[in-house]
C-alpha cells in the first residue's frame, strides 16, 4: 500500500472483478461538505502493526458471499498501490478477510490499470517497492 506506506501480502485473482482488503471499519460519517461519506478504518501490515486510515467512500458495492445467495454491502475507497514495481491507484472494497490466507485480494479492476501478465504458477516474483 504505497500511499499509507505499509507492506501487505496480496493474492492476485484474475477471476475477481473487484479488489478487497481486510479492514476493520471504525466509523462512517458525512464528509465535511456534506456531499458524501467518509470511512475511518484500520488495516494490519505484515508485521502486525495497525494503521488507521480515513478515506472518502467512492461507492458502495454488493458482494455475493461464497457459497451463498446473500449479498453484503461494502464501502469502496481509493488507495495507491505498489504492485510489481509499478505505482497504481485503484478502488478497493473494505471487507472482513480474516478467514483468508491473504489480507488483500487484487482483482481485475486494479490489474487492468497496470497492464500485467499473470503467471499463476509463480509466487512473489518481485520484491515490494516502487
Amino acid at each position: 500500500m504505497e500511499d499509507v506506506r505499509i507492506k501487505i501480502k496480496a493474492r492476485i485473482d484474475t477471476g475477481a472483478g473487484v479488489s478487497s482488503i481486510d479492514a476493520k471499519i471504525i466509523e462512517i460519517k458525512p464528509t465535511a461538505d456534506g456531499s458524501g461519506e467518509q470511512v475511518i478504518f484500520q488495516i494490519k501490515d505484515d508485521d502486525g502493526k495497525i494503521k488507521t486510515i480515513e478515506r472518502t467512500i467512492v461507492e458502495w458495492v454488493e458482494i455475493k458471499g461464497k457459497g451463498t445467495t446473500q449479498t453484503v454491502k461494502r464501502p469502496v475507497v481509493r488507495l495507491d498501490f505498489c504492485l510489481g514495481g509499478r505505482r497504481l491507484e485503484g478502488r478497493i472494497n473494505l471487507a472482513d478477510r480474516t478467514m483468508f490466507l491473504y489480507p488483500v485480494l487484487i482483482g481485475r479492476n486494479i490489474l487492468k490499470t497496470g497492464d500485467f501478465l499473470i503467471d499463476p504458477r509463480k509466487k512473489f516474483m518481485k520484491k515490494p517497492g516502487c
